[in-house]
């Protein structure tokens, strides 16, 4: 689903090779350090309200490394376009799952 940019009304959306963040290592190791040096400081510590910060850390991580993914541009028409191939993989994967499951059973 394509965002609609509140300034300009346009549409855009994230590439998909974006999709598992592996363009953006550095949120993801920083906010893994951080849980890291949280846990060693639990240990150190051995107060148990310290480990109620990794959540936070985790999620602190996550939304810098939205922030910081690349919007493309996109019309009306692409974006429907891309959703029907979607679903229609999907119908097609979901098929190829349920011909293999019937297979396996005979």
């Amino acid at each position: 689903m394509p965002a609609k940019c509140s300034s300009c009304g346009k549409l855009s959306y994230v590439h998909s090779k974006y999709r598992f963040g592996f363009q953006s290592a550095w949120p993801f190791v920083v906010s893994w350090l951080a849980i890291v040096l949280t846990i060693y400081v639990f240990f150190l510590s051995n107060n148990i309200d310290v480990l109620v910060v990794i959540p936070f850390i985790w999620l602190a991580g996550r939304f810098c490394e939205l922030a910081s993914l690349p919007m493309q541009p996109i019309s009306a028409e692409a974006s429907n376009a891309s959703r029907k191939f979607g679903n229609w993989f999907m119908v097609g994967l979901a098929l190829l799952i349920m011909a293999g499951i019937l297979a396996g059973n005979y």
